[in-house]
């Protein structure tokens, strides 16, 4: 496998959705679905498409909004609309009936799980990475508060996120030291201010994703695939609390806790998170 795994593009309804995956031409492979959350995108899944080469299709998706896929303006942003983009993209690039490996993270987290409970014959197993259903164990990053104020917030957010507080914040939430290459790819999508728009507006839709957040976490015993619950355990602001509170819900699962890493999961440990996988695909 080359070092970048090129992009490609599907058509979804009036929008051209990016994605990258790791073997389309491998049909006998298990195929691992990662969503991916706010800073990232199917680049920063890269490292664990390395780590799976030849082992598992590694396919990620960027949501509307993020990475290269389209960014309008006046989207619906809220989780509950990102989990629908998320399955007409995988019906579109995978077809209606290939069952996958969830791994999803940050907003991720509650995007794929909707979509997964909306469609429990396409799970095969699930990996749950640093991202929460749980208000009450979430500690949100400042953008994300400042965005929830009316009229304004959106806008604040879309101005506060330039590049020395971009990456101030990033490195902040590692615990693992990320290579400035790394944090730049992250970085590269804010470059369009229509980025910085549409990851203020996934934070400014939080009202409007609560009624879809408290049906996932109503739905996560009922989620009968296995399943680790895989979390860095120096992240700021999904705790190990909300990691222990999905392994007390999700009926067939395990709980790992990274100790020296921090949000960014599949970033900062793609051989841990491979290593996961490994034993869930084995075990399907």
């Amino acid at each position: 496998m080359s070092d970048t795994i090129p992009v490609r593009r599907v058509a979804v309804h009036d929008l051209r959705l990016a994605l990258r995956d790791s073997a389309p031409e491998r049909t006998d492979l298990p195929i691992v679905l990662g969503v991916h959350g706010i800073p990232e995108s199917s680049a920063s899944w890269q490292g664990l498409m390395r780590e799976l080469d030849g082992e598992a299709r590694v396919v990620v998706i960027d949501l509307p909004g993020f990475g290269e896929s389209d960014k309008p303006r006046g989207l619906d942003l809220s989780l509950p609309s990102l989990a629908v983009w998320l399955g007409d993209a995988v019906e579109a690039h995978l077809g209606p009936d290939v069952a996958v490996h969830l791994a999803v993270h940050d907003i991720g987290g509650p995007v794929g799980i909707l979509w997964a409970q909306a469609h429990p014959q396409r799970l095969a197993s699930l990996t749950v990475l640093n991202t929460t259903l749980f208000v009450e164990h979430f500690k949100p990053p400042l953008p994300a508060v400042v965005a929830a104020v009316p009229v304004v917030g959106r806008r604040l957010v879309t101005a506060m996120l330039r590049r020395p507080s971009f990456e101030g914040t990033v490195k902040k939430a590692a615990g693992r030291r990320l290579p400035a290459e790394t944090i730049a790819e992250m970085w590269a999508p804010y470059e369009d201010p229509d980025a910085r728009w549409a990851a203020a507006g996934v934070w400014a839709g939080y009202p409007r994703s609560a009624p879809g957040l408290r049906a996932a976490r109503r739905g996560l015993r009922g989620m009968q695939v296995p399943s680790k619950v895989v979390f860095g355990a120096k992240d700021p602001f999904c705790i190990p609390a909300s990691a222990r509170a999905f392994a007390e819900r999700l009926p067939d699962t395990e709980l790992h806790l990274l100790e020296d890493v921090g949000h960014w999961t599949v970033t900062e440990a793609p051989a841990e998170v491979a290593g996961h996988l490994r034993d869930l695909i084995a075990r399907a």
